[in-house]
């Protein structure tokens, strides 16, 4: 995270890792297990957690408290994050999906400085961990930092386009498979996925990475509990330290989705800044090990996670559960309730508190759409039961 211009003002916030999903007989109907432990989405719900902790401490009667959060009101209601506050994403190599499905010695051409002029932008090489870019190597247009917006006349009949055999099959909504590693193609028909169905054994699927990612350009990455109090919260970069391909990386993040129609307010596309690192990680092969690791700026200590079970060792449920991260969310929509930015009753459950923030369900579907009209496939969701459950429970 940065809160200006100054790099010794930069804060890691989370780090986890991870590349494993729950299996299926393990789901939780009372939001108690995680079913991705990927580390990209294990580090977006510690935001979600920190995010939560700022707007506690904005709640504090303790003056120091209450000056740190990153949070200030916001009229006519609501809350925004302080000026300057921005988060950045850092990955160790291209997250699973459309970002990866690539052939790495047979990229595009590529300058000596790793600019990759392509129609899906220009993107600048830098380095960051939920921090501000260091050293960053810029490509500027008229000076200006040109990180998005390459003409396609500019680049018609040039050599850098994607001539790969299968490029049809580019920007597909890919899903990562129970008990396995890597994604498949989401199938053209039957993406509903019942609960019964999963336990009788028919294999669990969850949507990539790239996917996830792409939609957190659309809906902002605080989810939709949170936009009861805040508006879209996006990444200004994101970083890989590895397996970077500009033209590949621009297009799963947000080129394919390019032509998504218009989205209600606050909601927008998000472009942010794409960059691999000087040095590349080099690759390691070997067996994932099937636990996840998150910590959070305020934690004592780490967080082990059995990728399988989707709790700790001793059946334990995470601090980053549904269940977990809905009770603090009731605290809170119980002290804001006079300054929501969506009004009306509090939910009795938690998939009737997530259907209430209207906007941000509508910008999902507006995404969800432009998939489905640039042809790249059904978005899969997960069983509905999952989330159908209380905190009486």
């Amino acid at each position: 995270m940065t809160t200006g211009t100054d790099v010794k003002d930069a804060q890691v916030i989370c780090i986890s890792t991870g590349t494993k999903c729950i299996n299926g007989e393990y789901m939780s109907d009372r939001g108690l297990a995680l079913n991705d432990c990927h580390a990209e989405i294990i580090t977006r719900r510690s935001l979600i957690r920190y995010l939560y902790s700022q707007l506690e401490y904005f709640l504090s009667n303790d003056p120091d408290d209450h000056a740190r959060s990153i949070f200030r009101r916001c009229e006519p209601c609501g809350y925004q994050l302080k000026e300057g506050v921005q988060f950045h994403l850092y990955i160790s190599t291209s997250p699973c999906g459309d970002a990866r499905i690539f052939s790495p010695h047979e990229a595009a051409v590529e300058d000596q400085y790793g600019l990759c002029e392509t129609p899906g932008g220009l993107s600048a090489e830098t380095v960051g961990l939920a921090s501000p870019l260091r050293n960053p190597r810029r490509h500027r247009r008229g000076g200006h930092l040109s990180l998005y917006g390459a003409d396609k006349e500019e680049l018609a009949g040039g050599d850098q386009g994607d001539r790969h055999p299968n490029r049809k099959a580019r920007g597909q909504l890919r899903t990562k498979i129970e008990s396995g590693e890597g994604t498949i193609p989401v199938r053209t028909s039957n993406t509903i996925q019942t609960w019964d169905g999963v336990l009788q054994g028919e294999r669990l699927l969850t949507m990539s990475c790239s996917d996830k990612i792409a939609r957190w350009n659309v809906v902002g990455v605080q989810g939709s509990l949170m936009s009861y109090f805040s508006g879209p919260i996006y990444f200004s970069s994101i970083i890989l330290g590895s397996l970077y391909h500009a033209d590949h990386l621009s297009r799963a993040m947000y080129q394919r989705i390019a032509d998504i129609e218009e989205l209600p307010q606050p909601f927008s596309l998000n472009r942010p800044l794409l960059s691999g690192i000087s040095n590349a990680e080099a690759r390691q092969p070997g067996k994932a090990p099937n636990f996840s690791v998150n910590w959070t700026v305020g934690d004592q200590g780490l967080e082990v996670i059995n990728a399988t079970t989707g709790k700790d060792d001793l059946g334990r449920p995470s601090h980053l559960c549904k269940h977990t991260l809905y009770s603090r969310w009731v605290r809170l929509h119980a002290k804001l309730s006079q300054t929501l930015r969506i009004r009306g009753d509090r939910p009795a459950t938690y998939h009737e508190a997530k259907q209430g923030a209207v906007e941000y369900h509508t910008a999902n579907q507006t995404l969800i759409k432009a998939f489905q009209k640039a042809g790249l496939g059904a978005w899969v969701q997960k069983p509905i039961e999952q989330d159908q459950f209380s905190l009486s429970q």
